[in-house]
């Protein structure tokens, strides 16, 4: 897994995170402005970009055994449901609402090795929460919370050798502090 956060100016943010075979996954989230957003994620072929504020694309390529179902709902100015299924390995359901103006819900199940949840709410301006379980040998919870203009926590659990705790906190514009610690061999605090 790699986690890249940037803070540049109020709230931008870049989270990127790989899984190694079937289940690899990208997730990209820009803030430059409110609530400006960019989600990749890679399943085998999908790409989902949002660009503006509810300009939305989605391209779904899915070659043989994954089969999909997409339903997108556009009520009123920005709100969306996308459910998408697959009968075997990846099994992945993702729903994206956006009642308000930045609301966001994403849930990826995986029913195999590689089951991952990931939940991301905004119900105020910028706050994100975003939780990918586990439940093997590299179970990890990200939570990311933007409770005031840039303040950050991201916890990363690992139950076997690598446990790592990273937390970057941004009180002021880039103030940041970086605590990442390993059970056994790599011992290393930044």
């Amino acid at each position: 897994m790699k986690i890249e956060s940037y803070y540049n100016d109020v709230n931008r943010m870049k989270i990127e995170s790989y899984y190694n075979d079937v289940n690899r996954m990208k997730i990209e989230s820009y803030y430059n402005d409110v609530n400006r957003m960019k989600i990749e994620s890679y399943y085998s072929d999908i790409y989902s970009y949002y660009n503006d504020v509810n300009r939305i694309k989605i391209k779904s390529y899915y070659n043989d055994v994954n089969r999909m179902k997409i339903e997108s709902y556009y009520n009123d100015v920005n709100s969306i449901n996308i459910e998408s299924y697959y009968n075997d390995v990846n099994s992945m359901k993702i729903e994206s609402y956006y009642n308000d103006v930045n609301r966001m819900k994403i849930e990826s199940y995986y029913n195999d090795v590689n089951r991952m949840k990931i939940e991301l709410y905004y119900n105020d301006v910028n706050r994100m929460k975003i939780e990918p379980y586990y439940n093997d040998v590299s179970r990890i919870k990200i939570e990311s919370y933007y409770n005031d203009v840039n303040r950050m926590k991201i916890k990363s659990y690992y139950k076997n050798v690598n446990r790592m705790t990273t937390k970057p906190y941004y009180n002021d514009v880039n103030s940041m502090k970086i605590e990442s610690y390993y059970n056994d061999v790599n011992i290393m605090k930044i």
